[in-house]
């Protein structure tokens, strides 16, 4: 009733929002799934928080993936440095498949790192069986391994730029 009479008024001035005719109309076609979806929404949005920092936490605490994809990211640019031919190809022509290879294996590395334990663990039944929707859980994973990705990135690109002799801050910068 106060809605209608609201609705009236803005009808009288001139200056009815748009917005609000929108939602008006949304709620009236679709009424309790609107309501339904944006609690959904709620708590996708606040579950998703407690995924990524579990899987940083355990990680950061153990420092077993985060040390072993460093030293692998370190050891693969060492190779690859040592391993071509300087003469045969620019190292700025090579560097960006050199780039790729080196985060993608060391991401995979840290990827298989974080589900072995939550396997052995069996900490992800436990997810599994939470009231978390899974859409929850697979983007609180995503978010994790960006982050823990990014950080070996960290330390991989100082050491690419060094060993390869690439200038790197302007494409940074």
């Amino acid at each position: 009733v106060a809605e209608e009479s609201a609705d009236q008024n803005n009808s009288r001035d001139g200056n009815r929002d748009q917005g609000s005719d929108f939602r008006r109309l949304l709620a009236q076609k679709y009424g309790a799934e609107l309501v339904e979806l944006r609690e959904e929404w709620k708590a996708w949005l606040a579950a998703n928080p407690t995924v990524p920092r579990k899987d940083l936490l355990v990680e950061f605490r153990s420092r077993t993936a985060i040390l072993s994809a460093v030293v692998f990211t370190i050891l693969v640019l060492m190779v690859f440095n040592f391993g071509r031919d300087p003469t045969a190809v620019a190292a700025v022509d090579l560097a960006p498949s050199i780039l790729w290879v080196t985060f993608t294996f060391a991401a995979m590395l840290a990827l298989n790192r974080a589900f072995q334990l939550e396997l052995e663990n069996q900490a992800l039944d436990g997810l599994l069986l939470s009231p978390v929707s899974r859409a929850s859980i697979y983007l609180g994973k995503l978010i994790a391994n960006l982050i823990f990705v990014a950080a070996v990135e960290g330390v991989g690109l100082p050491l690419f730029a060094l060993f390869f002799n690439v200038p790197i801050l302007h494409v940074l910068g």
